[in-house]
């Protein structure tokens, strides 16, 4: 009888899936390939084809003996993304373009211009210092 995918997940403890792991892995993977539903594998895993789960499976088997042949490290199958941080000229034209937030940031934009204060620059020739 087979089981559905989703709801075992959800409802069996990890204890339970390393117990299904560890019983699968040590199965005869030739008789594991003849007896397994594959179309209804595939459905309820969302995979894109039989092939690619096949292919999927295979892959994953094949991380497993390397890393049992001492070939690879074993490492965490789950990876974080590292964060990126956007920068402050992001910050500025992400703040500035949005569309309900654009009249405040003009006003909050042209307080700052009046508060703050003007640079002397000096003129090519001329020994005085003019405002801009």
């Amino acid at each position: 009888m087979p089981y559905n995918y989703s709801t075992a997940k959800d409802t069996l403890t990890d204890a339970e899936k390393a117990r299904i792991i560890c019983i699968f892995l040590n199965m005869d993977q030739s008789v594991v390939n003849q007896s397994v539903n594959w179309e209804l594998a595939k459905n309820q895993i969302a995979s894109a084809s039989i092939e690619s789960l096949k292919k999927g499976l295979q892959n994953t088997l094949k991380k497993l003996d390397k890393v049992e042949d001492g070939a690879v490290a074993a490492s965490p199958t789950k990876k974080t993304p590292a964060k990126k941080t956007p920068s402050k000229k992001r910050k500025a034209a992400a703040g500035g373009s949005d569309a309900d937030g654009a009249a405040e940031n003009d006003a909050d934009d042209d307080e700052k211009k009046k508060r703050s204060p003007k640079k002397k620059v000096k003129k090519e020739g001329s020994d005085e210092d003019d405002e801009v």
